[in-house]
């Protein structure tokens, strides 16, 4: 059995910070400690998956243009344990995600 968590704060999930990160003013090369919970990590010496709650490194990088099947979008870019994600940048609504890439897929917004 997995003890509870308390969670203190609003702190970002494993593969839900994208979604969160948006509310950031991006400026290239800029860094932020958040709290971080990766739900099932693997530890290799039990065997098992357990719950880790830490500090993670989030970092924007320099804008760039990127092409994607959406569309050619100007964008920011977001980088957080091993995930990259690009933001357009679109002054008329929030920043969106348009392509996100983890360790084995890429995930790119698609024209309708």
């Amino acid at each position: 059995m997995i003890d509870p968590l308390t969670l203190e704060g609003s702190p970002l999930f494993e593969h839900e910070w994208a979604w969160r990160v948006y509310a950031l003013q991006p400026s290239g090369g800029t860094f932020y400690s958040a709290p971080y919970v990766q739900v099932m990590h693997w530890d290799n010496d039990l065997k098992k998956s357990y719950p880790v709650v830490g500090d993670q490194l989030l970092r924007i990088l320099a804008g760039e243009t990127l092409t994607i099947p959406a569309g050619t979008f100007e964008t920011s870019k977001f980088t957080m344990d091993g995930m990259t994600v690009w933001y357009a940048n679109d002054e008329q609504q929030l920043m969106q995600p348009v392509q996100i890439e983890d360790a084995m897929v890429t995930y790119k917004l698609m024209a309708e």
